[in-house]
């Protein structure tokens, strides 16, 4: 995914995280065709913020960095798995991609039913390309209220990015 992201939009792809993902960090510099700028493990929350809030773009799981950047009013592809979207996701300009399954929620960092494909890992790259194109389609000062349903409550936060 981070390859066609790459070549269709021709961005930089910047990698956060903390000290614990610096693993997962290294194998994605290995599997992708050009070199991401990579941060995992090396920012404190508040250089995290100033990162995330410059972005065009924040693609990530359900987790504190995506609540970040909705918070600083980067748009959002969040991908969902064990939680409910509804209950947690993001406000404002924000795309969900989640495979409901029938033991979700279930709240579990990792799948514990025994061969079971997780609900994490039946997202395809396609439905997430599709987000993303209609995220980076959407001019920012039309935000679109069928596409982006919570935007009208979004619109309420002051629109400073003052931290």
């Amino acid at each position: 995914m981070a390859n066609i992201i790459n070549i269709k939009y021709d961005v930089t792809i910047i990698l956060i995280g903390g000290k614990n993902e610096m693993l997962l960090a290294k194998d994605f510099q290995n599997y992708v065709d050009f070199k991401p700028i990579n941060f995992v493990g090396q920012l404190s929350l508040g250089q995290s913020v100033a990162v995330i809030s410059e972005a065009n773009l924040f693609i990530g799981a359900d987790s504190g960095p995506m609540h970040i950047a909705a918070a600083v009013r980067t748009p959002v592809v969040a991908l969902f798995g064990p939680n409910i979207p509804e209950k947690s996701g993001p406000w404002g300009r924000a795309i969900i991609v989640n495979k409901p399954v029938p033991c979700s929620p279930c709240n579990q960092q990792k799948c514990t039913i025994e061969d079971n494909i997780s609900c994490m890992e039946k997202i395809q790259i396609k439905e997430v390309v599709e987000a993303i194109n209609k995220i980076l389609a959407v001019d920012p000062n039309q935000i679109n209220e069928e596409l982006f349903p919570n935007s009208a409550e979004y619109d309420m936060v002051p629109k400073s990015k003052s931290y």
